[in-house]
């Protein structure tokens, strides 16, 4: 198959073919003229060529006109129209040459004015890029403290729990030994009954710190996955960060609510427990009758 060659719109051809064509209609043989015949093309282009045609033109000089030797009283007439006609003709060409500059100046400050636009666009689009790149940095920073906090909140329940559970099984113990002198003791049936009492509140409050501890856990895991999920997802960052940063920070507000919940069940607890001991104390203090 034959390739087809586009031949170039702006050679010395086809500029002085429109040159020609625009003087010979009458109108001077400008830059935007010539472009306007071409039909497009740069004037940085065109004005060479211009210039080319136009020296290789024949000017209209005084020297070249030939005087009528028969009509001595017109001589002085003749001249002065030759004088005249040159005289145009540097003038007309003269604005010719300032219109190609204006046209090739236009083009240029068009040109700076373009590469200004792209400079300062160029100089956004870094900014953008750094913005986003602390954003992201942040976020990254943000979701490891998140991991850390939950995981210490979790640790610090689970000692809670542990230490509750043991309170529990001494109240647990002291209750036992209680009903052993219940037996023997009448006296002592509502020291019991208040006894059982205060071992349900520490079971109540011991289930509370086990939930606590759950919903803590429970937490830790959707913190670390939603981290996983935000590092796969740093793509859609500029999409998201911002909705994902208030998720995280309700989430995390939300453990720290649970972990001084459980932390306040943990001490309601304690202090049931150290109340129960002194009175188990007390009571063993008692002499038996």
């Amino acid at each position: 198959m034959e390739i087809v060659r586009k031949q170039p719109l702006v050679t010395y051809e086809s500029v002085s073919a429109a040159a020609e064509s625009l003087a010979n209609g009458g109108q001077r043989p400008s830059v935007r003229a010539v472009l306007g015949v071409l039909g497009g093309g740069s004037p940085n282009a065109v004005l060479p060529f211009l210039q080319v045609w136009k020296a290789a033109r024949p000017a209209i000089k005084a020297a070249d006109v030939t005087i009528d030797p028969r009509i001595a009283s017109i001589l002085a007439e003749q001249i002065s129209v030759a004088v005249a006609d040159a005289t145009r003709a540097a003038e007309a060409r003269a604005a010719d040459l300032e219109s190609d500059a204006e046209a090739v100046a236009e083009a240029g400050r068009a040109a700076e004015a373009r590469a200004e636009e792209l400079a300062a666009e160029l100089a956004r689009v870094q900014s953008e890029n750094q913005q986003l790149t602390g954003r992201v940095s942040a976020l990254v920073e943000e979701m490891d403290q998140v991991k850390k906090d939950a995981a210490a909140a979790i640790t610090e329940a689970r000692a809670d729990t542990h230490r509750e559970r043991e309170a529990a099984e001494q109240a647990r113990q002291a209750l036992a030994r209680a009903e052993l002198r219940l037996e023997s003791m009448p006296a002592l049936e509502a020291q019991v009954r208040d006894l059982r009492s205060q071992v349900e509140t520490e079971h109540r409050a011991r289930n509370a710190a086990e939930k606590a501890a759950a919903v803590a856990e429970a937490e830790r895991n959707a913190a670390v996955r939603h981290a996983e999920a935000a590092e796969q997802a740093h793509q859609e960052f500029r999409k998201s960060s911002a909705q994902e940063v208030g998720r995280l920070t309700e989430r995390t507000d939300k453990a720290e609510a649970d972990r001084d919940a459980a932390r306040k069940e943990a001490g309601s607890a304690r202090e049931e427990a150290a109340k129960l001991r002194g009175q188990v104390e007390a009571f063993q203090a008692k002499p038996s009758r």
